[in-house]
């Protein structure tokens, strides 16, 4: 009987018992909130007791050691900042406020603001199913649309739009390609005046027959916009062309104060640094 009393009282002691009662009392009064499962990363039970899936379970395989491991590598956050509105999880190419303000500056203008804002438009004529309208007392219905084609390198006019009377210079005849699977040979080759806005063009125009397969009177190739710096507005539908720039030299008398006045399409601050001016320099 004493040496019972001993063996519970030495249990006791190291926290033992022998009876299955205080086995279940340990089990459920043990905190197991900060234990983590090495096998699937949560908290609360241990890798022994883990009921998750294989599949749920994050593996990484070593490439070196062709070895899966059921251990995930956690990368790093790298926190964004934005250089632009001094704020964090993002960074300037992705912020709005930036989009905003040049979605604000660049918003749509009207034709009569392109017009009234620019000091150099000579002409805007507008774009309707990518054809313009031309003027000429040379066209039979002195109003005709071409097609707007920076594809083609000519300048192209049925003939039955033009007037019995013009001359056609029958000599200056081309092969057109890329109509129809053998090249379409002009009639020839005509110069006329036209007006856009009644503004007045002198153009070469290769002169075609009516089954040219185009849907109005002609087409207006690279030719016209390069010799004119011709601006195509595809967004509000309008064709630019600008002020011919004069280009005569300018020259400047030596040792002399000149004051020039110089014509721009926008105000233009520009600041510049006092300089100290050498002692040759009169």
């Amino acid at each position: 009987m004493e040496e019972e009393k001993s063996t519970d009282y030495f249990n006791k002691m190291h926290g033992n018992s022998t009876s299955d009662k205080n086995i279940t009392n340990l089990k459920s009064t043990k905190d197991k909130s900060n234990i983590k499962c090495h096998r699937c990363d949560k908290f609360g039970h241990y890798a022994n007791e883990c009921r998750t899936s294989e599949h749920k379970i994050p593996t990484f395989r070593n490439p070196n050691s062709g070895q899966s491991t059921s251990r995930e590598i956690k990368k790093e956050y790298s926190s964004k900042f934005c250089k632009y509105c001094k704020k964090t999880n993002h960074d300037i190419s992705e912020c709005f406020k930036l989009k905003n303000k040049k979605a604000e500056i660049n918003k749509d203008r009207s034709v009569e603001e392109i017009q009234a804002g620019s000091s150099n438009v000579r002409i805007i004529t507008p774009i309707e199913q990518e054809h313009i309208t031309c003027f000429s007392d040379k066209f039979v219905k002195n109003e005709i649309k071409f097609l707007i084609d920076s594809g083609s390198e000519m300048n192209i006019i049925k003939i039955s739009s033009l007037k019995g009377h013009i001359i056609v210079n029958e000599r200056d005849k081309k092969n057109i390609k890329g109509i129809h699977a053998s090249p379409v040979e002009t009639i020839g080759s005509v110069v006329i005046p036209i007006f856009i806005n009644k503004q007045p063009f002198v153009v070469k125009f290769d002169i075609v027959n009516n089954d040219f397969p185009i849907p109005e009177a002609g087409i207006k190739g690279i030719t016209f916009p390069k010799l004119n710096k011709v601006v195509l507005d595809w967004d509000k539908r309008v064709l630019i062309i600008p002020e011919k720039l004069k280009t005569s030299p300018l020259i400047l008398p030596p040792r002399s104060n000149c004051v020039f006045k110089i014509k721009t399409d926008e105000k233009i601050d520009h600041k510049l640094k006092k300089s100290k001016i050498t002692e040759d320099v009169i």
